[in-house]
């Protein structure tokens, strides 16, 4: 018996239906998290099924579990290509990869809840690895080649993530108390929540019959 993947390589429009909503919610989180705009989100979860379709054979993509990261990680070079195409030295480890915020560092106190005003705050590169092992799922060495850095640095950044929340919470003004494991919660919930707007399904569906 084929598999779902299999079946839809083949252009199955319910297996491709499966994998998609499987899939969608991470993806379009995780593009929030790193564009912080709406409409970029949904063009970005569009973008990475669409190229998702026409790439599972020579991905090498065999189990359901292998699209999702295979989803993953090209929604985060997608959003690594967008902030690079603006900023080209965005994503670059700091001065003797020290990767701990600034004590000075000058924030933006305009969100209420924490999650947010971490995620508005925490530099570039910080904000990347945060995301990536945590919303991601991703492993060291995954975050390493998308980021083109090496392990013992992904390490250091991972490292830093409690004392940089610590130190964000303290610039805020507002009142921000939590820790770094409240943050993590606050993550899982997030994507929980998150809603992927009926656009991009509608966009997506079309996609699927056109290629079934």
């Amino acid at each position: 018996m084929a598999t779902l993947i299999e079946n839809a390589a083949k252009g199955q429009r319910s297996a491709m239906a499966t994998l998609y909503e499987a899939s969608k919610q991470k993806v379009y989180f995780i593009a929030q998290c790193l564009l912080a705009d709406k409409s970029q989100a949904e063009n970005a979860t569009v973008t990475v099924f669409k190229e998702a379709w026409s790439n599972l054979e020579s991905a090498a993509i065999g189990t359901e579990e292998q699209f999702s990261n295979y989803a993953v990680c090209r929604v985060l070079d997608y959003c690594k290509g967008k902030l690079l195409k603006k900023n080209p030295k965005a994503l670059r480890v700091p001065v003797n990869k020290n990767f701990l915020v600034p004590n000075n560092l000058a924030v933006d106190d305009s969100c209420d809840q924490e999650l947010d005003y971490l995620l508005n705050n925490l530099p570039h590169t910080q904000k990347y690895i945060f995301v990536m092992h945590t919303a991601g799922c991703l492993e060291v060495m995954q975050i390493a080649r998308v980021l083109k850095f090496d392990s013992k640095t992904v390490h250091l950044a991972i490292d830093a993530e409690a004392e940089n929340v610590k130190r964000l919470l303290a610039m805020s003004g507002k009142g921000h108390a939590c820790s770094y494991e409240d943050i993590l919660e606050d993550m899982k919930q997030a994507e929980a929540d998150a809603v992927v707007p009926g656009t991009v399904d509608e966009q997506m569906t079309a996609i699927i019959d056109a290629i079934a």
